[in-house]
């Protein structure tokens, strides 16, 4: 049987080490101001800047009372020095700035549907609309309602819509003109 027999050194304490962290610590200390703390003062006594006042309590029963003594009681306090140095706060005066307009462009002016009527959710054009002007009477546009189809052409969403009012057909849009071949119903196309 094999016995491992080792030894432990003693760390020695280092004087100088000691004394670094002595000063040091002086150094800290000594750099905190004291001020006297106020946590402890006897009640009735006020702070006025630095004079201090007591005033008794009258009581109903004429008993010895004794006069407080006042001790303040040194504590250290780091307090930061505030640095006072003057900041310049911008003000914002609004000012009138041009804006450029844009140059007029050569496009045609865009068609848009009337508002007021139901249109499907999907890409169609003016021409893909159709008016029923064969019954026109009093009643035109009241009590509008529509039967829309949406089909898929291969990637390619296409629209029937067909609108009905008080008076019998109103419009239309067909964009399934332009389908062919086989297809699938779907949802709006956006």
């Amino acid at each position: 049987m094999n016995l491992i027999i080792s030894t432990v050194k003693k760390k020695r304490v280092n004087i100088p080490e000691i004394g670094v962290l002595f000063v040091l610590t002086f150094v800290l200390l000594s750099s905190c101001s004291t001020t006297p703390s106020q946590n402890y003062l006897p009640t009735g006594i006020m702070k006025e800047g630095l004079k201090e006042s007591w005033t008794p309590t009258p009581t109903s029963t004429s008993t010895a009372t004794s006069t407080p003594t006042i001790t303040h009681t040194a504590t250290a306090t780091c307090t930061a020095t505030p640095s006072y140095t003057p900041s310049h706060t911008p003000s914002f005066t609004p000012t009138s700035t041009r804006t450029p307009t844009p140059p007029p462009t050569d496009l045609p002016s865009v068609w848009a549907p009337n508002p007021g009527l139901i249109w499907p959710r999907a890409d169609f054009t003016q021409a893909d609309i159709w008016w029923d002007h064969s019954n026109n009477c009093p009643e035109r546009g009241t009590n509008i309602s529509c039967e829309t189809e949406y089909r898929n052409y291969s990637g390619r969403c296409l629209v029937g819509m067909s609108c009905f009012d008080a008076c019998g057909a109103y419009y239309g849009v067909d964009t399934i003109k332009y389908g062919s071949g086989d297809y699938t119903f779907s949802g709006p196309c956006h």
